[in-house]
């Protein structure tokens, strides 16, 4: 990321994302921007109909810090997800992922 906290890692991607779009900044690892404060986001809850926007931040339960990431494309059973770090060490890629496994619990959504 552009301050060097997370070099390499899923949050430091999503935070070129923000700085790219001029969008509130975000702090901490993926799992905490779920608690974290929503100014300038709203939270919306993964449930088995919920269906993502393309540039919503998808936020994972894996880990011990979680996962994010930026959806691409989203189906009620899919979703494909602009990511890095996931398998660990990857460069940035898009990956396709389901809602269950790895736990989506929700998603960030720009205000």
């Amino acid at each position: 990321d552009p301050w060097g906290w997370y070099r390499g890692q899923c949050v430091s991607l999503v935070k070129r994302w923000l700085q790219f779009n001029k969008w509130p900044m975000r702090r901490g690892n993926a799992i905490d921007w779920v608690n974290n404060g929503y100014e300038g986001y709203k939270f919306l809850k993964n449930t088995p109909t919920f269906v993502p926007t393309p540039g919503d931040m998808a936020i994972f339960q894996t880990g011990t810090y979680g996962h994010i990431g930026i959806v691409v494309t989203a189906t009620v059973n899919s979703m494909k997800v602009f990511q890095q770090n996931d398998g660990i060490g990857s460069p940035a890629h898009i990956k396709q992922y389901n809602y269950v496994s790895p736990r989506c619990i929700g998603f960030l959504r720009k205000l």
